[in-house]
């Protein structure tokens, strides 16, 4: 039996949305750029969480959703201290001058192989966004608005590289720590099985049978021991803290 497909199933047809309403145009062109910082904003998130990155099909279905209700598009962004002075000038609506002379300012020393990457082009895009605007834009002088053009050129560019980097190299990090995870279960069951033996075996003892139990060098096995050891010490320091 066929299911009736439902509406939030249907694909969105983004021109069918400009062609019932042109003057939508210069909104959509914002909007698209605010989809690219609220991307960056996922990225950001999901490499704290090891989470998943939403795919694009899924954030313009959010979209789409918002402009269809008329509610205004919003995203939630947290930045550093460092980027606070560029996050003010929106929230003062400064005029596209002072956000030109300040927020793009370090866009060419910007390196994607560095995590704070993204938080540096989510800021580029908010201003962006800002710029872009049509009420804004229509404040800039000519030189501004190519100005502002030539900077859309670029932050979209850079955006996507970053993305593209650290989408990547997320998989890389969620496999890594996939594969560290057994390997210190793994180290800390030997821990445990050194301790017993020392309580009734001698040291050099320990080390002969841990080596060929555990199929180690002794290297490891005295980096095992100097682990217990501090251990213990970190544990009898804290205990003597607290009494």
């Amino acid at each position: 039996m066929e299911k009736n497909k439902s509406e939030k199933s249907n694909p969105v047809n983004r021109e069918d949305l400009i062609l019932q309403n042109p003057n939508a145009l210069p909104i959509w062109h914002t909007i698209q750029i605010m989809e690219l910082a609220k991307r960056l904003s996922e990225c950001i998130l999901a490499i704290e969480k090891y989470g998943d990155i939403p795919k694009i099909e899924e954030e313009m279905e959010s979209i789409i959703h918002q402009l269809r209700r008329n509610a205004q598009f919003k995203i939630r962004v947290r930045t550093s201290k460092s980027n606070n002075d560029r996050i003010s000038l929106l929230e003062k609506q400064a005029p596209p001058k002072d956000i030109l002379n300040s927020a793009f300012k370090d866009l060419g020393k910007t390196n994607i192989c560095e995590k704070e990457s993204l938080e540096r082009c989510l800021i580029y895009c908010l201003n962006l966004g800002y710029l872009c605007d049509p009420d804004n834009f229509l404040l800039a002088t000519t030189t501004e608005r190519i100005k502002i053009l030539m900077m859309e050129n670029l932050v979209i560019k850079k955006s996507c590289e970053t993305l593209g980097y650290w989408t990547a190299k997320l998989e890389m990090m969620k496999q890594n720590k996939a594969n560290v995870k057994p390997r210190t279960t793994k180290k800390e069951k030997h821990k445990e099985e050194l301790k017993e033996w020392m309580k009734t075996m001698s040291r050099k003892e320990c080390r002969l049978k841990a080596q060929k139990e555990f199929d180690v060098t002794d290297r490891a096995v005295l980096n095992y021991l100097k682990e217990i050891k501090d251990e213990e010490t970190a544990f009898l320091r804290k205990k003597g803290d607290t009494a």
